[in-house]
């Protein structure tokens, strides 16, 4: 009998090899075993007979831009979120199953990749949806990821759909929260859980000093919603990590951290990033002051069927203030829903920071019958490459502080007049407006003047001021000219004289000369040369014929305007006066057009008590003080 030259254990292995490359489930004679074994196709050409060619090519093209930007240190994940399973649809089904045919040609073709990431929303979860259909929906999908990832690491989360919420009036229940966490929590493989019944875990990647946090937003079976519990989860867990010199950190999520009723997510981000402290609890507060050296690359999410990505807020609704921590949404795959972009009613959560326009239609049976992304991180280049397969664009981030210089800055006014005790406020504008370091400094030329205090103008004292706004960065400046002017009384007004009444021809010993008018001829107004350091001008308006003539004793001569003053006392029988032609030349000045007069009391000799008198009717008459 000849020796044989092979052992039939051998020609099976060989078998089992071939089909597994094939993915066949042929039968092979030994000399069929050569042309099966060339007929296999090259790595370039991927393996996968099951999978069509516009898949290979259209994948292929995604490995070659993650291969362009991944280096050492690249933290390189697929993330895939919202396939909404609906068995009642060919093209919904046909779509998620080819998402998961091109996650499984990347896995192939692109090696080293750290893990894969479902974010939620497997199922419909419509009015029409029964719970057997719900289960089936959630097995169909979880196999074609599950395929498709086969070998690397996963973790998943759930959506705000998967509980079948939305189907309860056809169900009479939703689909419990430990069943739920059977079906996909359980991929979470290699995590540290918070929660075994709830979902919520990390993982450490420790060759990437990398910790993956998977939170739960939909952690109620029927609305978003997080517990307590997995709130200081949360935060005890980001303390942690922070304590680890060098490590980065990764958020993912089915919701934005500032969506809604589980935005509390986001403060407690917010309060890790600023080294501040947040009580999550009753009676339980978190401090981050001296934890929280690693940086949060980005926080990753679903729900929002786009590519929207901007930084994050404090608070939901996109209304609080941005800080420097991203959050990135991941496309949907399900093919009834497309890439809505400006069809959601909110722009805050659809796009708005990259201005896309573009709504991304799906088309069956082609590789733009689905959509989701491959990530790529580089830490120290502080960069995020997001690229798309299927109906999408890709995006660039940088996820660091983003450094804009200032260009120039200007006020929103160039000049202004204030009385003294006025207030005015200035508002810089920084350029361009997404400047990095938008902080000004404020001066004041004359500070005795006018101040300043941060862009709030105050007059003080009569005079001139040039308001200077100077940048921190670039020490460009803009200038306000500002005049102040001395605040004026009606000094009539001012002690109950109304017009055409504050008009008399006196009585007693105030009564004035015949035909002249003495204004204040019940009481004396009251001037105080002490309250006016600079001086002051009181302007009589309204006068008729002030012609400046000599008046002494009881002639007056012609047509004149005099003011009496005296130094104490309410009597002015030995008061002092001042004329038109009076030797203080410039004290006392008629108008030209003879209607008025203005004194100027600053080289009086303290007057206490003022009187005014004027030729003629003077009806209406005004005076006002002004102080210098």
């Amino acid at each position: 009998m000849a020796k044989k030259l092979y052992e039939e254990a051998s020609v099976q292995a060989i078998a089992d090899a071939i089909r597994e490359k094939t993915g066949g489930a042929e039968t092979y004679k030994i000399a069929q075993m050569g042309a099966a074994m060339r007929a296999i196709p090259s790595k370039d050409n991927i393996v996968h007979a099951d999978i069509p060619d516009y898949i290979k090519t259209a994948a292929l093209e995604v490995a070659k831009k993650v291969q362009a930007v991944r280096t050492s240190e690249s933290i390189v994940f697929i993330a895939a979120s919202d396939a909404h399973q609906l068995d009642t649809s060919a093209d919904i089904v046909a779509g998620n199953k080819h998402a998961g045919m091109a996650m499984k040609a990347l896995a192939y073709i692109l090696p080293g990749i750290d893990f894969a990431c479902y974010l939620g929303d497997y199922t419909a979860g419509s009015a029409t949806t029964t719970l057997a259909e719900g289960r089936q929906h959630f097995a169909e999908i979880s196999a074609d990821i599950d395929e498709a990832f086969a070998g690397i690491p996963q973790l998943r989360t759930l959506g705000n759909h998967d509980s079948l919420q939305y189907s309860k009036a056809q169900n009479g229940s939703v689909l419990p929260v430990a069943e739920l966490y059977g079906l996909c929590g359980a991929y979470n493989t290699g995590a540290v859980m918070g929660s075994t019944t709830e979902g919520y875990c990390y993982r450490d990647f420790e060759d990437k000093k990398l910790r993956v946090i998977c939170l739960n937003t939909a952690e109620n079976s029927e609305k978003e919603y997080v517990s307590d519990a997995q709130k200081l989860w949360f935060a005890n867990t980001l303390k942690a990590v922070g304590a680890k010199a060098g490590w980065n950190v990764l958020i993912l999520s089915h919701h934005p951290l500032d969506w809604g009723g589980v935005c509390v997510l986001s403060n407690i981000v917010k309060a890790y990033v600023d080294g501040g402290s947040i009580t999550v609890s009753s009676g339980n507060t978190v401090n981050f002051s001296s934890s929280n050296s690693a940086a949060i690359l980005a926080a990753i999410h679903g729900h929002v069927h786009c590519f929207k990505a901007a930084k994050l807020n404090a608070i939901a609704s996109g209304t609080g203030t941005e800080y420097n921590v991203w959050r990135v949404a991941t496309p949907n795959m399900c093919f009834a829903r497309n890439n809505e972009y400006g069809t959601n009613g909110n722009a805050e959560y659809y796009g708005i920071e990259f201005g896309e326009t573009t709504t991304y239609s799906k088309t069956a049976n082609s590789a733009k019958d689905t959509a989701f992304v491959v990530n790529v991180i580089n830490p120290s280049q502080q960069k995020l490459y997001s690229y798309c397969y299927g109906a999408g664009y890709d995006r660039e981030i940088f996820t660091g502080i983003q450094t804009v210089a200032v260009t120039g800055v200007s006020l929103n006014a160039a000049s202004g007049e204030l009385t003294i005790g006025g207030q005015t406020t200035l508002t810089a504008t920084v350029k361009p407006a997404d400047a990095s370091n938008k902080t000004v400094t404020w001066a004041s030329s004359a500070p005795s003047v006018a101040s300043v205090v941060n862009g709030v103008v105050t007059a003080l004292a009569p005079g001139s001021a040039k308001i200077t706004v100077k940048t921190a960065d670039g020490g460009f400046t803009a200038e306000y000219a500002l005049t102040v002017k001395a605040a004026t009384s009606d000094l009539l007004a001012s002690y109950g004289y109304a017009d055409n009444t504050r008009l008399s021809t006196g009585s007693g010993s105030e009564k004035a000369a015949a035909g002249y008018v003495t204004i204040g001829h019940t009481a004396a107004i009251p001037i105080d040369k002490t309250r006016y350091p600079n001086g002051a001008t009181i302007r009589v308006t309204g006068a008729v014929n002030c012609l400046g003539n000599n008046w002494s004793g009881t002639d007056n001569g012609g047509d004149s305007a005099f003011v009496l003053y005296t130094t104490g006392g309410t009597q002015f029988s030995n008061a002092s006066y001042i004329e038109a032609k009076a030797t203080t030349a410039g004290t006392f000045t008629i108008d030209a057009d003879k209607t008025g007069f203005t004194l100027d009391i600053a080289s009086l000799p303290a007057p206490h008590y003022i009187k005014f008198c004027v030729k003629g009717a003077g009806a209406n008459l005004t005076a006002t003080l002004t102080p210098k």
